[in-house]
């Protein structure tokens, strides 16, 4: 079967749940509203990306463990996540 690009909104709390479509798709508006701000690109070799809230490191987003996990840096703040399933 072959793969496909998927999208979920990771929040702090670690619940996810799936997007109908990934981001360049979306509104801009509705990619600011998931992550609270102005986004920033992350990307994740070998996996896919993030999309996270660029001044949430400023603002004192709390802590995303299960997307730190993945991205394997800091990442704050709720965010989308976009990898091949």
């Amino acid at each position: 079967m072959a793969k496909r690009k998927v999208a979920d909104i990771v929040k702090v709390d670690g619940s996810t749940s799936r997007l109908p479509t990934t981001v360049p798709k979306m509104p801009l508006e509705e990619v600011q509203a998931i992550v609270g701000g102005y986004v920033e690109y992350v990307a994740i070799r070998g996996f896919g990306a993030v999309w996270c809230n660029e001044e949430g490191l400023l603002r004192g987003l709390p802590h995303n463990p299960k997307a730190s996990r993945i991205a394997q840096r800091a990442i704050v703040g709720d965010v989308i996540l976009e990898f091949m399933e």
